[in-house]
């Protein structure tokens, strides 16, 4: 059976010009892989042009028992992506808005132990908060809308306390090992509220499952990813987990990479997988390892595509709602075999 060991958490992820690469139970304090010493080559390119290649990630999917969604914000030191997805689970209606924002700060925080990143307009308002002192991880929405969707307004709390409540963190090759992919992943049962203003539809005292993934990296001019997060309850275990591939993972993924299974709080790491969509996009993505712990199909329902083109960026990503079905190995030997369990689904590409 796939075997991969958790290391002693270093107090920063770069030491003397090199990434601390592994897998840590407790996560770092700070997500900062600035100055990594010549990560692009020989040549001796001041950090602070190299530093500009790095790209963060904040992204949350939640799933209660009626809705579903993402909060998916990528940020660059030119402009950012803000995107909030809500699915209704019943009809299958998904609700979009977008959000481009050009020349500002860099507002994904560093810190994993408690900060706040809000993104801000009169029509737009987002705020996520995590504090491991207060132990609460804290997401407040308000989305206007317009002639063709309802304005939105939602709140939700994660208790850290919870026995089912676990965090993880990673340190990967980035293509190659002078380059990094620092994540942290905090994940718990939720509880909160989802209202649609206007018609009053929405539920008070949901309850659900919601993952919240900090992300920097080394960014290639050109980047393909792929990601998949099942959330939820079956046969009475709280249920998540994250696999992805891309083409910044390095060559040696069996031991590094960040694909995990939480099951009441307990991590089991997975191996490297293999994703492929035989029938294209909407159809059934297969997952698969070499090591007979993923073997899982998800079926997407309804998928949110955008192209987006401005000046030196292109970027084409689907955000896709579907359901899992097949069967995960943890590292005990147990068996946990999934049908019409829901999660999310990224296809990402990206130049620029």
């Amino acid at each position: 059976m796939y075997t991969r060991s958790f290391s002693e958490t270093p107090d920063k992820i770069i030491q003397n010009g090199a990434p601390v690469f592994g897998t840590f139970k407790v996560p770092f304090k700070q997500l900062d892989i600035r100055n990594i010493a010549r990560p692009f080559g020989d040549l001796p390119i001041p950090h602070w042009i190299t530093n500009l290649r790095i790209r963060a990630h904040l992204f949350c999917p939640f799933v209660t028992e009626e809705y579903a969604g993402i909060i998916d914000i990528f940020d660059s030191t030119i402009f950012a992506l803000v995107e909030t997805i809500i699915w209704d689970r019943k009809t299958g209606q998904k609700f979009p808005y977008r959000r481009v924002l050009c020349m500002h700060k860099r507002f994904v925080p560093k810190s994993i132990e408690q900060s706040v990143c809000i993104s801000f307009s009169e029509r737009r308002y987002i705020r996520i908060n995590w504090s491991s002192a207060a132990k609460r991880i804290s997401v407040f929405i308000n989305l206007k809308g317009d002639s063709t969707r309802p304005s939105i307004a939602a709140a939700f709390n994660v208790d850290c306390s919870q026995k089912d409540f676990a965090e993880i963190a990673s340190v990967t090759p980035a293509q190659i090992n002078r380059r990094c992919a620092a994540s942290a992943l905090k994940t718990g049962s939720l509880t909160g509220s989802i209202v649609f203003t206007g018609t009053q539809q929405g539920t008070y005292g949901s309850k659900g499952l919601m993952t919240l993934e900090l992300r920097r990296a080394y960014y290639p001019l050109r980047t393909k990813a792929n990601a998949l997060y099942g959330l939820g309850v079956f046969e009475g275990k709280k249920i998540s987990f994250k696999i992805c591939s891309s083409n910044l993972d390095g060559n040696d993924t069996y031991h590094y990479n960040e694909n995990v299974l939480f099951i009441d709080g307990e991590a089991t790491l997975l191996p490297p997988v293999k994703i492929t969509r035989p029938k294209g996009i909407l159809g059934p993505w297969v997952i698969q390892d070499t090591e007979s712990m993923v073997d899982l199909i998800f079926y997407p329902e309804s998928d949110s595509h955008r192209t987006l083109s401005l000046l030196i960026l292109h970027a084409n990503y689907h955000t896709l709602y579907g359901n899992f079905e097949g069967t995960l190995l943890t590292n005990k030997g147990e068996s946990i075999s999934l049908k019409d369990f829901s999660g999310i689904g990224k296809k990402i590409q990206l130049r620029y």
